[in-house]
């Protein structure tokens, strides 16, 4: 999944690379301790990145419809 400038290729190749450490580091030191956690924090943060930038990215409408006054494009 691309676009124009890369942004979405970037941040998804991102994500993944802090998913890897963070499991690396939940295998090596347990789930709760504070690398785990801030590791899951980032990716959390990246992940709302990603959906943000693929929520504003153009999309064709997947319906239209008419409405009482307007034809409405969803």
């Amino acid at each position: 999944m691309g676009n124009r400038y890369g942004y979405i290729d970037f941040h998804e190749e991102h994500l993944e690379l802090l998913r890897m450490k963070m499991m690396e580091a939940a295998r090596t030191h347990g789930f709760y301790h504070p690398l785990v956690l801030y590791y899951s924090h980032e990716v959390d943060q990246e992940h709302n990145r990603l959906l943000g930038l693929q929520y504003h990215q153009p999309r064709l409408p997947s319906t239209i419809y008419p409405t009482r006054r307007h034809w409405q494009v969803v």
